[in-house]
């Protein structure tokens, strides 16, 4: 598999204080890589780090083979990256089809195709049945999968995911996590920041863990 996201040595800081220490990782293809992390650990900096939204920080990042050093997070982000935040910023006041319809201007800003909406739906089954319906009204899941609905219309080659659980009943990580598997088995390489390492398992093909800003490369369960 070709490896589509490189971090060599990269150390991140707010102000003096230091996040992140000498990162080293790797995701390739079609891999679910999950990093798994108490909360202060450091995930949401790493996932800033890469998407170019926190910008002090030194080493190498990669986006097949091209260095993201001098980039701002808009050129990253037409280069094929897409970044979901932690709690599934969504536009409230707009409906489903509309949120995804902003999501499509990206893919043609990355000169593709965006995602029909047939596909969308066969990954999100219960977005189709609320197309019209305010994305503000929907459940904490629903507005998960629209999020991640919307970063996956937009074609990118490297999806990066911020604690997609948070807040959410088991039966919607169920399914966002299904969802995930697919994306996964799409070609998609996608980088997810868990604490929950339970919703990793039959999803990730490999984690690592992150604690006080340092990597591991071998996750352990955490008690």
């Amino acid at each position: 598999m070709t490896d589509l996201l490189t971090l060599k040595g990269v150390d991140s800081w707010y102000g003096r204080s230091r996040a992140l220490w000498g990162i080293n990782l790797t995701v390739r293809a079609g891999e679910g890589m999950g990093v798994v992390g108490r909360n202060g650990a450091g995930k949401s900096t790493l996932l800033r780090s890469i998407a170019r939204v926190h910008s002090d920080c030194r080493g190498a990042i990669e986006l097949n083979g091209t260095s993201l050093a001098r980039l701002s997070a808009d050129a990253v982000a037409r280069m094929g990256l897409s970044f979901v935040r932690e709690g599934a910023p969504v536009v409230g006041e707009l409906s489903v089809v509309i949120n995804l319809d902003l999501a499509r201007r990206l893919a043609r800003l990355r000169g593709q195709e965006p995602v029909p909406y047939e596909e969308v739906w066969k990954i999100f089954p219960v977005l189709a049945t609320k197309q019209n319906l305010r994305a503000g009204l929907l459940s904490g899941g629903q507005r998960q999968m629209l999020a991640l609905a919307s970063a996956i219309v937009s074609r990118p080659t490297v999806l990066l995911l911020d604690e997609p659980s948070a807040g959410l009943a088991p039966e919607a990580c169920a399914s966002i996590f299904q969802a995930i598997r697919q994306l996964c088995d799409q070609g998609l390489a996608v980088l997810i920041a868990e604490q929950n390492r339970d919703w990793l398992d039959g999803v990730a093909d490999r984690s690592v863990l992150l604690e006080t800003g340092r990597l591991h490369h071998r996750a352990v369960p955490l008690s």
